[in-house]
């Protein structure tokens, strides 16, 4: 026989079923960060937040929301699509971004007792620049140590807070503490609060990571929460070599190019950019930004800038980027001088004879001596005589002329190339008999 008493009971579950899957499932509609979602007045506000390319931001979705310690905080991961993110206590969470520039949606649920859940998101703008802006508030920090060794990290001298404390250039305003140890090692705030140490495990060697909080020594309210990343090795680590961390930047460049190397018809050059470029172990493409008005577009081949320069006096000015993903995340100048090149010259040249035999003589003249042949090498400038009313010929860089009695002028006109750029110039040289 059915006790009738309970009879009530299936219909009252079903009915409270149906009541919670009503309250909660905004969560599932799209979360738009300009605008408040669910109660009103609402419980969750939408809030904004910034982060540095490879380093991880602590942000605290609740700090402006009305509600109980007791609400539950729950993420939706399905709106994050340049980083990751995870709770590291009652609404804090720890965001990551993968991507170097570009903005984020980290959006989330509050479902406070007894009230229906509500729904918020937090715009984060991944930025190379985000911490050098005023209220960035807890900046990452990297250290850096040897196996075994502790070392020390002040926190608060890169950090950017705003409020009351802002001015306090001596940080005595503000009061360190641990939120998240490391997993790989031991932090303890050092005395006076203003900076921790940490000590590796024993033998430990490779990257830790923990979080801080600063509170407002006077009215204790937490102003910010950072992330300190730890080194942990021999001398030869380098954070840069930890792409988590690494932030790709392309740095300006100064070349100086003779234009005596360059022929007439141009050349290309080769120029290595990339050398004092933070290039992170990334898979970054290279792109031209400006070509600086050459008529042949440059281009990167082997990771080298190639580069079609003309002899001139001018300057060349281009810009390359690094992109990831279709973004630029850096870019850089590259300043070209091409140096004005020395001009080929033939200066001529003349001479006076005497006394000259009926039969004629050779006179040996080396017109090459006062030339301007722009320190090109003797194997690079060509002799070549061009007219002539007497027997001539160059031996080496020595003119052999003839000379007679059957005239009193005797006329040589010669030219000189330089073989490596094409310039020529010719001239005369003069023979006087008295």
């Amino acid at each position: 026989m059915i006790n009738t008493k309970y009879q009530f009971l299936p219909a009252f579950v079903l009915v409270a079923l149906l009541g919670l899957i009503a309250s909660c499932n905004r969560i599932d509609k799209d979360i738009n960060p300009a605008t408040s979602q669910g109660n009103t007045p609402a419980i969750a506000t939408n809030d904004v937040a910034q982060a540095f390319p490879g380093s991880s931001v602590v942000i605290d979705l609740i700090k402006n929301d009305k509600i109980t310690t007791s609400s539950n905080v729950s993420l939706l991961q399905g709106y994050l699509k340049r980083g990751s993110a995870k709770f590291i206590k009652q609404g804090m969470v720890l965001y990551t971004p993968n991507d170097s520039t570009g903005t984020d949606t980290l959006a989330y649920t509050v479902c406070p007792p007894g009230q229906p859940c509500d729904t918020a998101a937090v715009k984060i703008t991944i930025s190379a620049d985000s911490i050098t802006r005023p209220c960035f508030g807890a900046v990452p920090d990297i250290a850096q140590t040897t196996l075994g060794k502790s070392v020390e990290v002040f926190v608060l001298q890169n950090d950017r807070l705003c409020d009351s404390t802002a001015s306090d250039t001596s940080n005595l305003k503000k009061v360190v503490e641990i939120v998240e140890s490391p997993k790989n090692g031991s932090a303890n705030v050092t005395v006076g609060g203003i900076s921790l140490t940490y000590l590796p495990q024993s033998g430990f060697k490779g990257v830790d990571q923990l979080i801080y909080g600063v509170r407002n020594a006077s009215t204790n309210n937490y102003l910010g929460y950072g992330v300190v990343t730890i080194f942990v090795g021999d001398s030869t680590v380098n954070p840069q070599d930890t792409t988590t961390h690494c932030v790709p930047k392309a740095m300006n460049d100064n070349y100086t190019i003779s234009g005596d190397s360059l022929p007439a018809n141009g050349k290309y050059v080769y120029l290595n950019v990339l050398s004092n470029d933070t290039l992170c172990n990334d898979s970054l493409n290279k792109i031209i930004l400006n070509n600086g008005g050459l008529n042949t577009p440059p281009v990167f081949e082997n990771n080298q800038l190639k580069v079609k320069l003309y002899p001139s006096d001018s300057t060349v000015i281009l810009q390359y980027g690094l992109t990831k993903n279709g973004n630029t995340v850096s870019q850089a100048t590259v300043s070209i001088r091409i140096q004005k090149p020395c001009q080929l010259q033939a200066v001529s040249d003349s001479a006076q004879v005497s006394n000259v035999p009926p039969s004629g003589q050779w006179m040996t003249i080396d017109v090459l001596a006062n030339d301007h042949l722009c320190s090109v090498a003797a194997s690079n400038i060509s002799k070549n005589i061009v007219q002539q009313n007497t027997n001539a010929y160059f031996e080496g860089n020595n003119l052999k002329v003839f000379v007679d009695t059957s005239k009193q002028t005797f006329t040589v006109t010669y030219k000189i190339t330089n073989t490596s750029n094409g310039q020529t110039s010719q001239t005369d040289l003069v023979i006087r008999r008295n």
